[in-house]
């Protein structure tokens, strides 16, 4: 993946979990996104590595054609891009559904392996009936 690849999959990813101040949204910086994004990348397989890839332009592209105009996912304040992804993943286009799938669960991923966004979350909270055995 190119510099400039991985800058648009890093603006893609971050509009799944937009930073904030309240409950589970990611603190600015908080989310090592472009981090996870490598790792996944490194142990995943060239497939899996050309999905993301391609998932990364037609996000990076898809205003042109989803808001009708010519920029690009960055060129976008965050709750816009998050409304662009949104419409991604309802697409009538399989494939396109599939690639923002893939995108998201890079996403997830980054967002849980945080663990105050874990913590926050109460995640890796045992269920009730796990902590009365223990």
């Amino acid at each position: 993946m190119t510099r400039m690849e991985r800058r648009w999959a890093v603006t893609a990813l971050e509009a799944f979990a937009p930073p904030g101040d309240e409950g589970l949204v990611p603190k600015p910086g908080e989310v090592d996104w472009g981090g996870t994004l490598d790792e996944m990348l490194a142990i995943g397989t060239r497939l899996s590595a050309f999905g993301v890839r391609l998932a990364v332009w037609i996000a990076t592209f898809a205003p042109w054609w989803i808001l009708r105009r010519p920029r690009t996912l960055k060129g976008l304040d965050v709750p816009t891009r998050a409304r662009v992804l949104s419409r991604l993943l309802e697409s009538r286009i399989y494939i396109v559904r599939e690639l923002m799938l893939l995108l998201k669960i890079v996403a997830s991923t980054a967002f849980l392996g945080v663990a105050s966004v874990r913590d926050r979350s109460h995640y890796d909270r045992l269920p009730a009936a796990a902590e009365a055995t223990s």
